[in-house]
């Protein structure tokens, strides 16, 4: 400018976790993503909260639950610990006393002024209450669920209300309607990627009118039973029986195998990888893909959603995604081979002081030759070593 100042552009950069977040790679994660998000809504002024994690290891070890719930309500706790209020304190209310003396034995916050316990059926919200937490109870306890859909629709209760369901399942009553505060579901997905999908898999998606089909892939996308720890660190399927698994699931899984391998033969390409649907408040609705199964998990936001999305939904942002990274991965090679051509990496290796860099892009060729000479040296007759 002509006064002599110049003007300095400031450029922020994001980084795309602090955007989108990240998958968890265990229940400690995802508990501490929970607390966050729980106390993100009540500052929000959120009164109704849903946590809706479906783990397997949430629903069959009590001592990894127990850390769950410590961990989601930390926040919360912390903020309330010291307040001269009338309301400071966090009541957790357990379906069952024998699941409230678990998480006596084993629990780390012992903090009676800012934590207090309680069941369902006797009155379990004071008013000393700053928050109520409430564990869902099985999806197969009718009395349970009555007792908490009672206490949830009744009047009196004025205080903020987090319900926590840990099953496998949807919450049902009054608690599913909540604002979903954190929800965390994990997808097992099974792919098939070619220049163009079987006639035997079209005609099967088109007559279950599930999943997702475009120009390149097909998948069948189901609800993981294995915890999150096991989730993140299977590579492929788990292998094993078939026992507790409904028998037209296994049919299915059955069909679905057989059509793998005849497509495995016309040249179409078959896989299994993992997805996740998480929410975590205030952020939006993720799909998260690893897009490298066979080695260290790599997720990777495939879609982003203002609401919860439906499975059409999910599984057409699961196959975008896919075909994406093999579209990279391609158009990677070909860059590759356009270098080589071109002579790029001689000069890069100039550049760096390394000279005779040769890149076989046919090692099978390689192998064979090996072969051969090893054939020709090899004389029958010769002296060998007897056994």
């Amino acid at each position: 400018s002509e006064s002599g100042v110049e003007q300095v552009t400031k450029i922020e950069a994001f980084d795309d976790t602090e955007i989108f977040g990240t998958a968890p790679s265990s229940v400690t994660d995802a508990a501490d993503t929970a607390g966050a998000s729980i106390l993100a809504a009540l500052l929000g002024g959120k009164q109704r909260m849903l946590v809706d994690v479906r783990d397997a290891e949430l629903s069959r070890d009590l001592d990894v639950l127990v850390q769950f719930i410590e961990l989601s309500i930390l926040p919360v706790a912390a903020g309330l610990e010291g307040l001269k209020t009338q309301k400071n304190r966090v009541k957790i209310v357990f379906p069952t006393v024998s699941l409230l003396m678990q998480y006596r034995r084993t629990m780390a916050l012992a903090a009676p002024e800012v934590i207090s316990l309680s069941t369902l059926g006797f009155d379990p919200v004071e008013k000393k209450d700053n928050l109520v937490v409430v564990i869902a109870p099985f999806p197969d306890d009718d009395e349970g669920l009555a007792q908490m859909n009672d206490l949830l629709s009744s009047p009196s209760l004025r205080q903020p209300v987090v319900v926590l369901n840990h099953h496998m399942v949807p919450l049902l009553g009054p608690g599913g309607n909540f604002e979903p505060v954190y929800h965390l579901r994990l997808l097992s997905v099974q792919y098939m990627t070619g220049d163009s999908p079987p006639l035997e898999i079209e005609k099967r998606n088109t007559q279950k009118k599930a999943g997702s089909t475009s120009s390149g892939a097909n998948e069948k996308c189901k609800e993981d039973t294995r915890s999150l720890t096991e989730f993140s660190a299977a590579n492929t399927k788990t292998e094993g029986s078939d026992e507790g698994v409904p028998e037209k699931e296994v049919k299915e899984d059955a069909e679905l195998e057989a059509a793998m391998e005849h497509a495995h033969e016309l040249g179409v390409q078959q896989g299994v990888t993992r997805a996740m649907v998480i929410r975590a408040y205030p952020k939006p609705w993720h799909v998260f893909v690893d897009t490298s199964p066979d080695s260290d998990a790599d997720f990777e936001v495939a879609a982003t959603f203002d609401e919860y999305p439906s499975q059409d939904d999910i599984n057409f942002a699961i196959v975008e995604c896919l075909e994406g990274s093999e579209r990279e991965d391609e158009l990677v090679a070909q860059q590759m081979q356009q270098a080589l051509e071109s002579g790029q990496l001689n000069t890069v290796s100039d550049m760096l002081g390394i000279t005779n860099i040769e890149v076989d892009m046919n090692p099978e060729d390689d192998d064979e030759e090996d072969e051969d000479e090893y054939y020709d040296d090899w004389n029958p007759w010769g002296p060998t070593d007897t056994v």
